[in-house]
């Protein structure tokens, strides 16, 4: 495939996600990467809240050129969390392009075993992000 992208074991793609990305990616061969929109769901599927992926990234919703994600290095394996936003930095360091497409086309589901929920580890991989800015 040209495209590369990681899905969650816990979540989904709407229907539509790949022929909307890839199409997009195909007609804008100036862009590297394309994001959407996602929206939290619980373990019944019920929409708990939008949620824009420039403000509020997550690692997964994204698609991307393969031979971009092979030039950045992929994801760092030392971040398990926070991974999204390391690999946006590399990205934007090396001057590549990703736009967000204003769909919500990826479920996040939330339930009490999100890794996200564990703050301590969350802050730890916060902290060796700002790191890596300086």
């Amino acid at each position: 495939s040209r495209y590369v992208t990681f899905l969650d074991a816990d979540d989904y793609y709407d229907a539509d996600f790949f022929q909307i990305t890839t199409k997009f990616l195909h007609y804008n061969r100036d862009l590297d990467a394309v994001s959407v929109d996602y929206i939290n769901v619980n373990d019944k599927e019920e929409h708990l809240s939008r949620c824009s992926a420039v403000s509020q990234p997550i690692a997964c919703g994204i698609i991307f050129r393969k031979y971009t994600l092979f030039e950045i290095g992929m994801y760092d394996e030392n971040f398990l969390m926070c991974e999204e936003e390391e690999l946006m930095l590399r990205m934007k360091k090396m001057n590549k392009k990703v736009y967000n497409i204003m769909l919500p086309l990826y479920r996040y589901r939330r339930h009490e075993n999100n890794m996200t929920n564990n703050t301590k580890m969350h802050n730890k991989f916060k902290k060796k992000l700002n790191k890596n800015l300086e």
